[in-house]
Parts: structure tokens; C-alpha cells; sequence
């Protein structure tokens, strides 16, 4: 993403900085306490913090905080003014306004189930530092047409998950061509609906078909509406799980676009995998 990565010994200083973030998320600490951890003065330790992590300091402060309260917030035990005044929030109510910023919903209604784990940040770490600024990490605009997808869909509790099981049954119902010869498309689509995270979610293993084409009795369809997509490659390097956290922890709260519908897509040419990982997600302009 980064046209001028920055160098390790930058890369050292703000790891640094964020063992600090997590052993002060439940004591006073200011950015200046940051800065002096990386060795850097304030201005310029803001500045590269900005341009290494893609946050703020004291915003990935403030969500690191707010993650973890949202963990907490799953004990009925803990009181919410007591949670709030352990992650450093002066007030129930400042407390409430940040949570709700950040996760769309009061801390109260945080106890009802547990948070989308898209919303929340994990500890930055510098397995994603080094794919933040890989070469291999490019994100793409795309738009795509209506598509309608034929499949078999089954439930996960894990997104990382590969359908293999349902691909393997679909391409033995399907082949690997079209009635014309062409090669047959395949992908998978990944499903979240609001209680992903308790219930798990839908993947469906698909062919992209035309609608001249016969519905299969066996096979479910779905249809996807024309829209604006994001591509994102990494390489095969990175792992899905953490190529899912760039995407949803780092690169959405920060870029220009929301998340249009709560879908994922993987496209594959006949194959069941690839050397490089490429997601795509709908989107649309914030």
C-alpha cells in the first residue's frame, strides 16, 4: 500500500509503542508516554505511528480500549460505569458515545450478544505491519454486474474455514465447463448475518451462471445486485484470518468507503485454491 515503506528501525520503535498501548489499557497514558516508548519526539512519532499502524495514536488507543471493554461487557457481573472507569473513560457517558461510535450500538445492548468481531481491533502486531506495507498487498476497485450464483451452502462457525466438502460436491454436479466449453467460474461466497459471531455463518460454494442456463433442483440461487466492489490481494503469505483482520480492523474504518452488504466473495477459475488470496467485498461511498 505504501509507496515508501517505512524502515525496520521504524518498524522496531512503533512495535515498541504498542507493547505499551496494551500494558496501559487500564492505566492513565497519554501519546507522549507512546513517543517516549519509540524514542521518537511527539510530532514525529505521531506522523509515522499515522503512516506505519494507518491510525492515529490516539485513536487506536481509544479502539484498542474499546475492545476490550466490549469483551468484558459479556460478564453480567461487571457494572458498566465499572468498566468504563477501568479503560480510562472519565464518565458512564463518554464511555457511551465512543462504544457507540465504534460499534454502532450502547454498552448496554453489548451484553445482549457479542460484538461483530469485524468491528472490533485486535493488538497490531508485526505479522500486520509487515503485510500492511508488503509489496504483494494491493486493493482494487471493481465494479461488477448482477450475478447469479448457483450453489450448495452449508454453516461455519469459522470464516477462515474452506467449504472444500460442499466445492468438491458442486463440481461433481457441475464439471469443470459450461455446456458451451467455456471454462466454468466457481467462487465462494461467505454470509454474515447480525448473530455471525454466536450462530455462525452461511458460505455457499458457487458457479456464476447466466440465467439462460437450467436451475439445478439440487442447488440453491442466489443473486447478488450490480455495485461497486474492493479487491484485495495479498499473496501467499498471508494467511486469510489475518488478510480478513487488514480488511476489517485496519483498512475499512480508515478508507473512503463502507461496507455495502455484509458479504464476502472469493472468485476461483476451476481451481479449489491458489497461490494468491483475493477477497472481494461490496462497498460504497461513505
Amino acid at each position: 500500500m505504501s509507496s515508501n515503506p517505512p524502515g525496520s528501525e521504524s518498524i522496531k520503535a512503533i512495535l515498541q509503542a504498542l507493547k505499551v498501548v496494551e500494558d496501559g489499557l487500564q492505566k492513565p497514558l497519554r501519546v507522549l508516554d507512546m513517543a517516549d516508548a519509540a524514542g521518537y519526539s511527539l510530532y514525529h512519532f505521531s506522523r509515522l505511528f499515522n503512516r506505519v499502524v494507518h491510525h492515529s495514536p490516539y485513536d487506536y488507543l481509544i479502539r484498542r480500549r474499546l475492545s476490550e471493554s466490549a469483551n468484558d461487557l459479556q460478564d453480567p457481573a461487571q457494572k458498566i460505569i465499572d468498566i468504563a472507569l477501568r479503560y480510562q473513560f472519565s464518565s458512564h457517558e463518554s464511555f457511551s458515545r465512543a462504544f457507540k461510535r465504534m460499534f454502532g450500538k450502547a454498552p448496554s445492548l453489548g451484553r445482549d450478544s457479542s460484538t461483530d468481531p469485524h468491528k472490533l481491533l485486535d493488538p497490531v502486531r508485526e505479522d500486520m505491519l509487515v503485510l500492511i506495507h508488503s509489496d504483494l498487498l494491493c486493493i482494487q476497485a471493481r465494479t461488477l454486474p448482477r450475478l447469479k450464483l448457483v450453489g450448495l451452502v452449508d454453516q461455519s462457525p469459522d470464516p477462515d474455514q474452506h467449504p472444500s466438502v460442499i466445492m468438491r460436491q458442486l463440481k461433481q454436479i457441475l464439471g469443470n465447463k459450461k455446456a458451451g466449453g467455456e471454462l466454468q467460474q466457481y467462487c465462494i461466497l461467505r454470509m454474515y448475518p447480525s448473530d455471525w459471531q454466536s450462530h455462525g455463518l452461511q458460505v455457499m460454494a458457487a458457479a456464476i451462471q447466466d440465467d439462460s442456463t437450467a436451475h439445478h433442483p439440487a442447488l440453491t440461487e442466489k443473486i447478488l445486485p450490480p455495485g461497486d466492489w474492493a479487491a484485495i490481494t495479498a499473496g501467499s503469505s498471508s494467511t486469510d484470518s489475518l488478510l480478513r483482520r487488514f480488511i476489517y480492523q485496519i483498512w475499512l474504518p480508515g478508507a473512503d468507503v463502507q461496507l455495502r452488504l455484509p458479504f464476502e466473495l472469493e472468485m476461483y477459475n476451476g481451481a479449489l485454491s491458489s497461490s494468491t488470496t483475493e477477497l472481494l467485498i461490496p462497498v460504497s461511498t461513505s
